[in-house]
């Protein structure tokens, strides 16, 4: 773990889980090569506080999926009714839920590619890679509070970018119904470095916190660029009014920052254009050079 980051990015019983988890990777190993209802497991592909995920087959439909097991005091209809709720490209989708040895498990699609943790931990992603996950993840956000459902733990580990670059939301495991009584306040929960005031202080929570994670992430990712401040202004207000009243919202001022950079690239494109025909051709590498200098 690499502190304090991990620290501020995991939530607290997050980090007890994964401790017991290690413990328990005896048992992980033995659950290799069984088969639980239909699934043969085939590989364990991590663990952490919402469970234990394996790479396993399908001998039905003959077809790889995950099998997340919870822990056994965790209510896997908790999470899966709040995924399988939603048919969206953008959310990982729920083939069946179950039991085996009375612990409860998911069955859910098998995504190829990495967490956009594990992206941003490689290389700086260009802008417009910034506003496309941004964006695909603002529409899978859109379709979860059309549905009711909050998810209140959006961060870097739960955006999953596929190997063909759709964004999956993932995780639903502390998502709540708007409304319901866990949205209206009480213990704080979820990931510390993403929280928005109202859910560090155990108050109600609502849509608008969704967009207060989702902004820390864009401001993550876009580490300082100024093209995103207007945007982060509002994501990031402490006060849940001043921030954009819902995902579209949000999802439309980055449709607007989108075809903004496409007007300057055109410009800069017709800029250059029209200044290559003007110059003489014995003159145009100094003259380009002397540019590349101004702009630097």
């Amino acid at each position: 773990m690499n502190w304090p980051e991990d620290f501020l990015e995991t939530p607290a019983f997050d980090l007890v889980a994964r401790a017991m988890a290690r413990a328990a990777g005896a048992a992980q190993s033995r659950m290799i090569g069984t088969t639980v209802s239909h699934y043969r497991i085939e590989e364990c592909l991590g663990a952490g506080g919402m469970g234990v995920v394996y790479r396993a087959r399908d001998t039905r439909l003959q077809r790889n999926i995950a099998l997340k097991f919870l822990p056994e005091a965790w209510s896997a209809d908790r999470e899966a009714r709040a995924a399988a709720a939603l048919n969206h490209p953008n959310i990982c989708t729920i083939h069946e839920i179950g039991e085996h040895d009375g612990r409860p498990f998911i069955a859910m699609e098998l995504l190829e590619g990495r967490t956009l943790r594990q992206e941003m931990g490689v290389r700086n992603l260009e802008l417009g890679e910034i506003i496309d996950i941004a964006s695909q993840a603002a529409e899978a956000l859109e379709a979860a509070h059309g549905k009711g459902i909050i998810h209140r733990d959006i961060k870097p580990g739960n955006i999953f970018i596929t190997a063909r670059g759709v964004v999956k939301v993932l995780d639903f495991g502390i998502a709540v119904m708007a409304g319901s009584p866990d949205s209206r306040g009480g213990a704080a929960i979820g990931t510390r470095a993403y929280m928005s005031p109202e859910q560090l202080q155990g108050r109600a929570v609502d849509a608008r916190t969704d967009i207060f994670a989702l902004g820390v992430v864009i401001q993550r990712m876009a580490g300082g660029t100024a093209a995103f401040d207007r945007i982060l202004e509002r994501c990031l207000a402490n006060d849940p009014a001043a921030r954009f009243g819902s995902a579209r919202e949000l999802r439309a001022a980055l449709q607007g920052l989108r075809e903004l950079t496409f007007v300057f690239a055109d410009f800069e494109r017709r800029l250059l254009e029209s200044l290559a025909r003007r110059v003489p051709r014995g003159l145009r590498a100094n003259h380009f050079t002397a540019l590349g200098m101004v702009g630097a």
